[in-house]
């Protein structure tokens, strides 16, 4: 158990979009802990 529990607590998203999707991990304090873009292409759903 973390000393902080709400440190360790995460908040994840996806913006959606036609051809680009966006996902992003948040804090409890708005730090953002990573982003990460994805097309949308056939190709791209298969590997996924």
């Amino acid at each position: 158990m973390a000393e902080h529990p709400e440190a360790s607590q995460i908040v994840g998203g996806v913006d959606t979009h036609k051809d680009l999707h966006v996902a992003a991990v948040v804090d409890l304090r708005d730090q953002v802990l990573g982003t990460e873009s994805f097309t949308t292409t056939r190709h791209d759903t298969d590997i996924v």
